[in-house]
């Protein structure tokens, strides 16, 4: 358009002017000359043609300079408003632009998060299962060894605390992405995932501090009852030599020779077991136990002890008595938790189930959604 408008519009003005410059030449000719003061009473009728004819030029050059710049003014302002959606538009393509690579690395960041929950929930599954086989193992030894030393194998596994430091918030986007539109219960499924874990994370603490007040509480009494065994046997051999001081005969006297076996076969297993942890059940049952049945017609008649029987056999019954009071606390603890290896270690259980469900649906999203298909 500016092509064609410029000459255009020079040539009009152009041509008016110069139409109006042989108007006024006329004007000046049919007046007789040049005159700077001109004689309006005689040329009264020229004068007046005269300005009506530039008059009408003049207000036709002006209306047409005015329609110029009015057209002029608004093919700038179209112009401009070009240029200003051409601007606008290259912005907004690139602020689009930005916005999607901004929220495909949002998608991005969370499907390398969801991975990460994969990974390490897996882990976290590998490692109850490795727990439960311990537990049985644990509890198998401990039901048939009661009286002995045993520790329950805790491996570390930190999988569950660093799990439940993640942002839940962001986590939670995490599933809402990737499993709002083709399951229903994904928040349920969200929940019970960290609600399992958090669960067996603090079940397994719980039985680690139990397994060590155990094992502690048993060592403590085990060695108390080593005091108190060795106390009995002080007061067999005290016994022992206050009969030798009574006669010639004392291995004739009633219960000598039961003094006599209590020690010795207490000094034999000593000897024998030498670097091994004591069996106290075999104490009780081979030891402590014939003693009493052989001393026990003594509670029958007091006046037969003379030397502090009475006192030995009633030491010897209250460490049997202990010995089966550790041996009952075993039994106990150890029932409890088989009851506990049944409903959340054993294979196949509900809880675990849940959790390795929860486990294969994250895996197969994992393996049926790839980088480019969150573009």
């Amino acid at each position: 358009m500016k092509k064609f408008i410029n000459p255009l519009i020079i040539v009009i003005c152009t041509g008016l002017i110069i139409t109006l410059s042989v108007f006024t030449y006329q004007a000046v000719i049919a007046n007789g000359s040049w005159a700077w003061f001109i004689d309006f009473k005689d040329a009264n009728q020229t004068i007046n043609s005269y300005g009506s004819i530039s008059t009408a030029i003049i207000s036709l050059l002006s209306t047409i300079l005015l329609v110029y710049t009015i057209q002029t003014q608004l093919f700038q302002f179209k112009k401009q408003t070009q240029q200003f959606e051409l601007q606008f538009g290259l912005q907004k393509t690139q602020f689009d632009s930005e916005k999607r690579k901004q929220e495909f690395d949002e998608r991005k960041e969370m499907y390398f998060q969801l991975k990460f929950v994969d990974v390490y929930v897996n882990s976290f599954i590998k490692h109850i299962e490795v727990m439960g086989r311990e537990i049985i193992t644990y509890i198998n030894y401990e039901k048939s060894n009661p009286l002995l030393h045993v520790n329950l194998s805790f491996n570390i596994n930190k999988d569950a605390e660093t799990l439940n430091k993640l942002d839940v918030i962001s986590l939670f986007k995490t599933f809402q992405l990737f499993f709002e539109n083709d399951n229903e219960n994904w928040v349920k499924k969200f929940n019970e995932l960290f609600g399992i874990i958090t669960f067996y994370n603090d079940l397994l603490n719980e039985l680690l501090i139990n397994n060590k007040k155990h094992v502690t509480e048993k060592y403590d009494q085990k060695v108390n009852m080593t005091f108190e065994i060795n106390s009995a046997m002080q007061l067999a051999q005290t016994i022992s030599i206050n009969y030798r001081k009574i006669s010639f005969d004392y291995k004739d006297l009633p219960f000598y020779v039961d003094l006599e076996n209590l020690v010795s076969d207490y000094n034999s297993y000593l000897k024998t077991n030498i670097n091994k942890e004591g069996d106290f059940d075999y104490i009780s049952k081979n030891i402590l136990l014939p003693f009493i049945q052989n001393v026990s017609p003594i509670l029958q008649d007091p006046n037969m002890d003379e030397y502090g029987l009475f006192e030995l056999l009633n030491l010897v019954s209250n460490i049997r008595k202990k010995i089966n009071f550790i041996k009952v606390t075993a039994n106990t603890y150890v029932e409890n938790m088989e009851k506990r290896s049944n409903e959340y270690f054993k294979e196949g259980n509900a809880h675990l189930k849940k959790l390795k469900e929860i486990q294969e649906l994250i895996n197969n999203k994992l393996l049926n959604t790839s980088i480019e298909d969150l573009r």
